[in-house]
């Protein structure tokens, strides 16, 4: 079995944030980045768009890492 390190965790957790905001923009028209932080051109908006992004791509290496593990 795949041992989640720190980073994944952390991936992990950003990526529910983000899919949690984008179910809240689709279902309410509702962002909670742009609410906590400003517009999204807002600099630590931006940054925190693109932490959700990377976050996005680290997990999807995790899944690939964690399906070698189990063969």
């Amino acid at each position: 079995m795949y041992k989640l390190s720190i980073i994944d965790k952390v991936s992990l957790i950003l990526v529910v944030i983000g899919a949690i905001n984008w179910g809240l923009i689709g279902l309410l028209d509702f962002n909670i980045v742009e609410i906590l932080f400003g517009d999204p051109a807002n600099l630590i908006g931006r940054i925190l768009y693109i932490l959700i992004g990377t976050a996005g791509i680290d997990m999807i290496i995790l899944f690939f890492k964690a399906k070698k593990s189990y063969k």
